[in-house]
């Protein structure tokens, strides 16, 4: 699989993160971009300032650039891809906030809007999904070197036989990386977060990945597979969202970026 390439184009946009909405469904949207990390320091404290009292707290309190500058991006993606659905409105009127637990809330007119939301960075992306019936979690991961206390705190027996039996250490990588994408993007999805262990979801890992067992039911849909080179997607909704989106379609705008 080829990488993506690094796109410039983000240095001369009026967002950080503005992305391409991609139909999965009719109620279902997902938006994927690449953040540059050159992004002037003018232009990053500008974007900072945008944002509302919560988000600035939330992204001032990420200490490593490009982490918060893959939030930021994302922040400015998902208010863009909200505001898609209320065309119409001014622009103050939709906010994204956080709860407690940190989740996304859209907010309309300071009231809770009827959108779900899940945003996801990492190896340079920077993802949002909007769900206008039921939830939605995605979530982005590159590979990296596995270490034997996050197979330990991560995986069930037989998800960690799997990925022992890899036939080579970027094979042990690649499914490590998409497990722990499908686990976090159920997580996303419920509202749980990590304060449920990842060890009581249990999923059989591969082209087409399938929920075993989870304390949530297995009303659930996944679609998970190598975005670019070293980066894993992750999308998660709930069963009754009708789905028809060309997944190959999908994968090559993911990969031209």
């Amino acid at each position: 699989m080829r990488p993506c390439r690094k796109n410039s184009k983000h240095n001369a946009g009026q967002r950080l993160g503005a992305g391409h909405p991609f139909q999965i469904g009719p109620e279902l949207w997902v938006s994927i971009d690449r953040i540059s990390p050159n992004i002037a320091p003018y232009r990053r404290r500008r974007a900072l300032q945008s944002q509302h009292v919560a988000e600035r707290r939330y992204l001032g309190s990420i200490t490593h650039l490009s982490s918060q500058l893959e939030s930021l991006a994302g922040s400015d993606q998902r208010t863009a891809l909200i505001q898609q659905f209320h065309t119409g409105r001014n622009n103050k009127s939709v906010r994204c906030l956080r709860d407690l637990s940190g989740r996304p809330r859209v907010c309309v007119d300071r009231h809770a809007g009827q959108l779900d939301v899940s945003t996801s960075h990492g190896g340079g992306l920077v993802g949002t999904a909007i769900s206008r019936k039921g939830n939605v979690g995605l979530d982005l991961e590159p590979t990296r070197r596995i270490r034997t206390h996050l197979l330990d705190s991560v995986c069930t027996p037989s998800e960690r036989a799997a990925i022992e039996d890899a036939s080579s250490q970027l094979d042990t990588e690649r499914y490590f990386a998409q497990l722990w994408t499908l686990k976090e993007s159920l997580l996303k999805a419920t509202g749980d977060g990590l304060s449920v262990d990842p060890r009581d979801i249990e999923f059989a890992i591969g082209s087409a990945p399938r929920l075993l067992k989870s304390p949530f039911g297995t009303g659930w849909r996944f679609r998970s597979f190598e975005a670019c080179a070293g980066t894993y997607f992750s999308l998660c909704w709930q069963r009754r969202q009708s789905v028809y989106a060309d997944w190959r379609a999908f994968r090559r705008s993911l990969m031209a970026l």
